[in-house]
C-alpha cells in the first residue's frame, strides 16, 4: 500500500497544515485509524470550502504555485486587499484547495478499501490456517487411534497365540510324562514278576512235597480267585477313573502357575487372562481322554504280559496289579 505521507504532502503546504489540525493527534494509532481521521479531516474541509467559495472559470494551479500565492498573501506588511484581482485570487485558492483535498481524499479512500481488502484477506488465510491445523489434528489424532488399535490387537492376537501354545505344551508335557511313567512301571513291574517266576521255578521241588496243602491252598484260592475276577473289572475302571481325576488337577495347577508367573497386563495396567478358561478346560478333557485310552490299553498290555498263558496265577497277577497301583499312589479299596 503507498504511504498516506507521500499523498498528503502533494497537497499546499497551508492544507497541510489544516488537515493535520483537524485530524489532530494520531501518534501510536494504527494504521487504518490514521486513514480514517484523515479521512474525516479531509471530508470536513471539502464540505466547508465548498460552502465558502464557488467555482471560477481558471486554469489548474500546481501544488507550487498555491504555496507560492498563499505566501504572497501573508507576506508582512504586503498588502493585497485593495488588489483588482484579490477576490478572484481568494475564491481561486479556495476553490483549487476543494480539488486537492478531493484527490487526497480519493487516494484515502482506495487506501481504506485496500487496507480493509488486506485485513479481509489476512482474517480468511487466519481462518483457513485454523481449520488447516484442525483438520491436520483431526487426521493426526485419527491415525493415533487408529495405531492404538492395531497395537491392542495385535496384543490380544499375541496373547491369544502366547496362550493357545501354553496349553498345547502342557497338554503334551502332561501326555509325554504319563507315558514315560506308564511305561517306567510297566518295565519294574516285569521285572519283578520274572524274579517271581524265577522263585517259583526254584520252589517247585518244595510245592510237590506239599501237594496236599497246596490242594487245600487252591481250593480256597480258587474261591478268592473267582471273587477277585469278579472284582478285578470295577478295580482297574477307579484306579483308570482315578489316573484321570489326578492328572487333570496337575494339568489345572500347572495352567494356574502359568498365569501366576505370566504377570501379563493390558495398556490399562490390569491382569490379563493368559490362557482362557474355556480354552484350559478343552485342553485338560482331551488330554484326560488320552490319558484314560493310553492307561486302559496299558492295563490290557498288562493283563496280557501277566496272564495264564506267561504260568503267573491270577490272584498273584491281581495281587500284583494292586501292587503296582499302590506304588503309583493310587489306592483302591478291596472288598474281599
Amino acid at each position: 500500500m503507498t504511504d498516506y505521507n507521500y499523498h498528503l504532502h502533494q497537497l499546499p503546504n497551508f492544507l497541510i497544515s489544516e488537515v493535520n489540525a483537524a485530524a489532530g493527534p494520531l501518534h501510536g494509532l494504527p494504521l487504518d485509524q490514521i486513514i480514517a481521521r484523515y479521512r474525516s479531516a479531509t471530508d470536513h474541509l471539502i464540505t466547508v470550502k465548498r460552502a465558502k467559495y464557488q467555482a471560477v472559470h481558471s486554469v489548474q494551479l500546481t501544488k507550487v504555485q498555491m504555496d507560492e500565492m498563499t505566501a504572497l498573501l501573508s507576506t508582512p506588511g504586503f498588502d493585497l486587499s485593495r488588489a483588482p484581482h484579490f477576490q478572484f485570487m481568494l475564491a481561486q485558492i479556495g476553490y483549487e484547495s476543494i480539488r486537492f483535498l478531493s484527490n487526497f481524499n480519493n487516494y484515502l479512500i482506495s487506501a481504506q478499501a485496500q487496507f480493509h481488502e488486506a485485513a479481509r484477506q489476512f482474517t480468511l488465510r487466519q481462518a483457513e490456517e485454523a481449520a488447516r491445523q484442525l483438520a491436520q489434528r483431526h487426521a493426526e489424532e485419527a491415525a493415533r487411534q487408529l495405531a492404538q488399535r492395531h497395537a491392542e490387537e495385535a496384543a490380544r492376537l499375541l496373547s491369544q497365540a502366547q496362550a493357545e501354545e501354553a496349553a498345547r505344551q502342557l497338554a503334551q508335557h502332561q501326555a509325554e510324562e504319563a507315558a514315560r511313567e506308564l511305561a517306567r512301571r510297566q518295565a519294574e513291574e516285569a521285572a519283578r514278576q520274572l524274579a517271581q517266576l524265577q522263585a517259583e521255578a526254584a520252589g517247585r521241588e518244595v510245592i510237590r512235597l506239599q501237594m496236599a496243602e497246596v490242594a487245600r491252598l487252591a481250593a480256597e484260592r480258587q474261591a478268592d480267585l473267582a471273587h477277585l475276577l469278579l472284582l478285578r473289572p470295577d478295580v482297574e475302571e477307579a484306579a483308570v477313573q482315578q489316573i484321570v481325576e489326578r492328572t487333570k488337577e496337575e494339568a489345572f495347577k500347572e495352567a494356574e502357575r502359568i498365569e501366576a508367573a505370566s504377570n501379563v497386563k493390558d495398556a490399562a495396567g490390569n491382569p490379563v487372562k493368559l490362557i482362557p478358561e474355556a480354552m484350559v478346560l478343552a485342553e485338560v478333557d482331551k488330554l484326560a481322554l488320552k490319558l484314560e485310552s493310553d492307561v486302559r490299553v496299558a492295563l490290557a498290555e498288562f493283563s496280557q504280559a501277566t496272564g495264564p498263558d506267561m504260568g503267573i496265577p491270577e490272584i498273584d497277577a491281581f495281587n500284583a496289579m494292586l501292587y503296582a497301583f499302590k506304588q503309583s499312589g493310587i489306592e483302591v479299596q478291596v472288598a474281599y
